[in-house]
């Protein structure tokens, strides 16, 4: 019987022992299939390398909820363009780029907000205008669930594809 790395390490009258030299080589199995899960983590964190499960798991830890019906390259697109865009979450340059990533194509967002003086303040304005090119794999549903989820409560969506209304979504 060949020794492992833990079985070696064990003083001579335990590894003669059957039973805790059967244990050791146990843990020794255990430890092994350990150290290759970490040795190949880089393999998962890296989106072209990392499986599909991976993908979306690594997306939720950026708050990106990814449809597992699209497609894993879209999945990793819209990955990559996320994380770099946590501090503008929220805006609408942040929005206009994580659709662009989300749909491969051109995105226009239109809002009322802005910086205005108090005494030039306009009235409220609750409506976004959100207008795509092309929605990519995604229904006008989906990218409605997506819009709403990134912009402020009560906020009106108003979705343009290829110029044509497609949907709106109130509060």
């Amino acid at each position: 019987m060949s020794t492992g790395w833990l079985v070696g390490q064990l003083p001579r009258a335990m590894a003669a022992d059957p039973v805790i030299a059967g244990v050791a080589g146990i843990c020794e199995e255990i430890a092994d299939t350990l150290r290759a899960g970490v040795d190949g983590i880089g393999h998962h964190l890296d989106l072209a390398t990392s499986p599909d499960p991976m993908v979306r798991y690594l997306a939720s830890w950026v708050g990106a909820d990814l449809d597992p019906g699209i497609s894993l390259a879209r999945q990793q697109e819209l990955l990559r363009a996320t994380g770099p865009l946590l501090s503008r979450r929220g805006t609408r340059y942040g929005l206009e780029l994580l659709l662009e990533a989300l749909t491969g194509s051109r995105v226009r967002v239109g809002d009322g907000g802005g910086v205005f003086a108090e005494d030039r303040l306009p009235p409220p304005d609750p409506r976004v205008l959100v207008e795509i090119d092309d929605p990519g794999e995604l229904s006008a549903q989906q990218l409605l669930t997506m819009i709403g989820a990134e912009v402020p409560v009560g906020t009106v969506v108003e979705l343009r594809i290829a110029g044509r209304p497609v949907g709106e979504q109130a509060p």
